[in-house]
């Protein structure tokens, strides 16, 4: 049985969901499944175990369906080791990990490495474009009119429809209209779109101007391409001197700053941005959210590692009580069987329970080195959405 599970690129595909298979699905990845004794287990599982548990996994992807994925590329030992500190962390500390929508309910984000499954998450921080009426504003052209009722209604389809019958037929295009192709490709989250647009297609005249650069920042920094959106940002700041302009694009450039890791900067513009009115409300909750971000402590991968000798220590110091609980149980469990099974000369389940209990034990160290570089992330990330969530109001 050959099971396709994720695909090089942003292929459709038949994915298989704990007994279910979607038809046409995009799951954005280099991982994929080949055929194998432990790929045939875990579908015999999905298909005739999963499907009539009538309880769905918490977490994405599933338990088994990270299973298929790690064991392609991957030698036995090291999938299997993997799988078990899955099985250990599943439904567990649920803050450390990002939510999604993926499966078309709430679950939990986590991945192997080497299987980029960002693009699944929904990111409840992003505001969708927005655009002023211009109703007030006589002789402005009747297509912008229509284009910016069309993305403050989110129809970010028939926006797009519009501007290109503009420019198709009429050959009109305005700032404005440049402006709103990129708030529409951003709308319809097909940010790669918008920046290929604008860096092949836009007039070097239209580029350069900066209310259409700043929103082509904005489209490179969801796509964490910061240096790129800070040449923008910077362009912007050195052509316009609109006050509500400079100051959102202070306000995206401290952000920006603090994805990389640039405290000093990011601060400096975060001042500069709470110097423009509506903004300097939020200087204190922005300080203090990068306190957080470069001042709380950092987990030792190492040293979870080591503690993680005694099952669930590691866990339990990189903040995942709940895994470190169930590390505990699971290991003690298959230890007291495999004692217990050579005690009674029952060497066949003895030796299929050491393997277990040794691959759980593996699993649990390396899952607890993880564990607390993930939490390390996960303070970072928290940090990085409050700065969001305290700004985009703004930005946007």
């Amino acid at each position: 049985m050959s099971i396709i599970v994720l695909c090089g690129h942003e292929s459709l595909s038949q994915v298989m969901v704990d007994g279910e298979i979607i038809e046409g699905r995009s799951l954005q990845t280099e991982c994929a499944v080949q055929e194998g004794g432990a790929v045939g287990s875990i579908a015999f599982y999905q298909k005739y175990i999963s499907a009539f548990k009538n309880s769905t996994c918490p977490m994405y992807p599933s338990c088994s369906n990270y299973g298929l994925m790690v064991f392609s590329g991957r030698s036995f030992l090291e999938a299997m080791t993997l799988t078990a500190d899955r099985m250990i962390r599943c439904s567990h500390d649920r803050q450390h990990y990002r939510p999604t929508l993926a499966y078309g309910h709430a679950s939990f984000l986590d991945y192997p490495s080497g299987c980029d499954l960002q693009g699944e998450i929904k990111n409840e921080f992003k505001l969708p474009p927005h655009a002023p009426s211009l109703k007030h504003k006589a002789g402005r052209d009747s297509v912008e009119l229509f284009v910016n009722h069309l993305i403050n209604s989110e129809k970010f389809h028939e926006a797009l429809y519009e501007i290109e019958r503009s420019e198709f037929f009429e050959n009109k295009m305005t700032v404005r209209l440049y402006q709103a192709k990129l708030d529409c490709y951003e709308g319809l989250n097909d940010e790669l779109k918008g920046v290929y647009e604008y860096e092949n297609d836009f007039p070097d005249s239209i580029k350069a101007e900066p209310h259409v650069a700043f929103t082509a920042a904005r489209l490179y920094d969801i796509l964490d391409n910061e240096k790129r959106s800070r040449q923008l940002i910077s362009q912007v700041v050195g052509r316009s001197d609109e006050h509500a302009l400079l100051a959102k694009a202070y306000a995206l450039q401290g952000i920006v700053e603090a994805k990389q890791n640039n405290k000093a900067a990011a601060i400096a513009s975060f001042d500069k941005a709470a110097g423009y009115k509506g903004f300097g409300e939020h200087a204190a909750i922005n300080k203090e959210t990068l306190d957080y971000i470069f001042e709380t402590k950092r987990k030792s991968s190492a040293l979870a590692g080591c503690l993680s000798v005694v099952p669930g220590l590691g866990y339990l110091y990189a903040g995942h009580p709940g895994s470190a609980l169930t590390s505990l149980f699971i290991n003690s469990l298959l230890i007291y069987s495999t004692y217990t099974s050579i005690k009674s000369e029952n060497y066949g389940v003895a030796a299929l329970c050491g393997f277990f209990s040794l691959s759980f034990y593996i699993g649990n160290i390396k899952g607890a080195s993880k564990s607390a570089i993930r939490s390390n992330e996960n303070n970072r990330k928290r940090g990085i959405d409050q700065l969001y969530r305290t700004n985009n109001p703004l930005i946007y």
